[in-house]
């Protein structure tokens, strides 16, 4: 899950924060490397124990992956870039055929990094598999308006909800997104 810090580097590099630019891309994509030896062979990542398996931790760091590599493009060493694009479609095969209806910022997580991952790849696979992923979202929206956390409402889980999906409908104009 400490991976997801590569997304904050890519935008301080992004944003020219740092003097050493050179160095900067060479530590993000040790972080994107580090975080591709850490996939379990069927696509999953881990969060916190060995063997888990977590839909969180593969669909945040997924999320955060490949954004920077959306917001980084050619700076990424070609090499890299085809190792980690490698590591984000086994990722999102592991998303489509794990999806989370207990907890819905897990499942609104995976709808971006699914997305993501399309437009990195632009295989329409992941487009079938984001909409499973945002049939389970729409489907256990409570009818007052908030996702379902454990069966019940939780407003700091929202906010990771609402920010994930936000993501999403800033790339995609899905009218459904907006008006959930």
């Amino acid at each position: 899950i400490y991976q997801q810090g590569v997304l904050s580097l890519s935008l301080a590099y992004r944003y020219n924060i740092f003097e050493q630019e050179n160095k900067i891309i060479e530590y993000i994509e040790a972080g994107m490397l580090f975080w591709s030896k850490l996939q379990h062979s069927d696509g999953s990542f881990d969060e916190w124990f060995p063997n888990e398996h977590s839909h969180v931790a593969t669909a945040f760091t997924s999320f955060g992956i490949s954004e920077s590599m959306l917001i980084l493009g050619d700076s990424i060493n070609h090499d890299t870039r085809i190792k980690i694009l490698e590591s984000l479609k086994k990722a999102g095969n592991w998303l489509c055929r794990n999806p989370d209806e207990l907890v819905l910022n897990h499942t609104a997580g995976a709808i971006i990094a699914l997305y993501n991952i399309f437009l990195l790849t632009r295989d329409n696979f992941f487009l079938k598999a984001l909409e499973k992923n945002i049939t389970v979202l729409l489907d256990n929206q409570d009818e007052e308006g908030w996702f379902t956390e454990y069966d019940g409402p939780d407003i700091g889980y929202l906010t990771v909800s609402v920010y994930y999906l936000a993501q999403y409908w800033q790339k995609s104009k899905d009218e459904r997104i907006e008006k959930a």
